[in-house]
């Protein structure tokens, strides 16, 4: 698989508050601490990430912001991008699969637009 890179997260960096206040405090601490984890490589990084955000319930995913790049995105796209990161039981690479897939059904300059974001 190529690197995935999760809009959502951005290498050293603090958790954007936006998100913060949308999660859980111990949700927002657990995932800053695998954020931080300099052992753990993106991918496991965004794999645990994932898990976390799987076991919330929807209200409370549904608050989590769309990073400004994401919501650049047509309502559609951005919609069925979150039906699959939604999907239980997959892992977070086999998801990501999944969205590229998706993305490479688009018109060219959505196309262009979501490969930028989730390569």
């Amino acid at each position: 698989m190529e690197h995935a890179r999760c809009p959502y997260v951005k290498e050293n960096a603090p958790l954007p508050t936006n998100i913060k206040e949308a999660l859980p405090k111990d949700v927002s601490i657990k995932i800053q601490q695998i954020h931080d984890d300099g052992s753990l490589s993106a991918e496991q990084k965004m794999e645990r990430i994932d898990s976390i955000i799987c076991t919330l319930p929807e209200n409370v995913i549904d608050q989590i912001p769309d990073p400004p790049e994401v919501a650049q995105l047509p309502a559609d796209v951005r919609q069925r991008v979150k039906q699959i990161e939604r999907q239980q039981g997959k892992s977070f690479s086999t998801k990501f699969e999944e969205i590229m897939k998706y993305v490479d059904t688009l018109p060219e300059g959505t196309k262009s637009a979501a490969k930028n974001i989730f390569h």
